[in-house]
């Protein structure tokens, strides 16, 4: 739980610039393809049986520092990720998997593994009764496609989850010195 609001707190999450400050393993992340939905309603009702209208996505090569360099290689990713919004109650869904995609670069390119992100998706969704606060749930699926030993990754789990937990607080701070990048699509459909 955390006393940021949904779009806030989605904000943060996807502010490449800002990731490492909470992302200790992060290196980059470069945007190849935005899509905005609101242009596009067609395609943004991909979702509406299911509840949920898409709001915005991208395409993104991201890179990753290696927790142990001299036994595990540095991985990279090219993911699509969309943004959806629960139109019942503005709750928002990020999910990621991974694509090829010709504008990254090439599998293997300085010495980086491409893994593999089967699926990945963060639900944030409002707590009824208390405004300006909401629960965030967070899974993933990832190949690291090349082994990674297991007393590595009980090593990391751990830190990935304290990240999570300081999440409400830093998008907070971050909404107050930074315009929102997707701001209009999310806050004028009163979220």
């Amino acid at each position: 739980e955390t006393d940021s609001n949904a779009p806030d707190l989605l904000e943060f999450l996807i502010d490449a610039e800002i990731r490492g400050e909470w992302d200790e393993l992060h290196e980059s992340q470069t945007t190849l393809d935005e899509m905005y939905f609101d242009k596009h309603p067609e395609e943004a009702s991909l979702l509406d049986d299911e509840g949920y209208e898409i709001v915005a996505g991208s395409v993104q090569h991201s890179t990753v520092n290696s927790p142990a360099p001299m036994i595990v290689a540095k991985r990279d990713s090219v993911t699509v990720a969309l943004v959806a919004k629960r139109k019942s109650d503005g709750a928002l869904l990020l999910c990621l998997t991974s694509i090829e995609d010709k504008r990254a670069p090439p599998e293997g390119a300085n010495k980086y593994i491409r893994a593999k992100v089967l699926c990945a998706g963060t639900l944030i969704e409002p707590i009824p009764g208390r405004p300006g606060h909401c629960r965030l749930f967070t899974a993933s699926l990832i190949d690291p496609a090349a082994y990674v030993p297991h007393s590595l990754i009980k090593m990391i789990a751990p830190t990935r989850a304290l990240e999570i937990a300081n999440f409400g607080k830093m998008a907070k701070d971050r909404a107050a010195k930074k315009p929102p990048r997707l701001g209009n699509l999310l806050h004028h459909k009163q979220l």
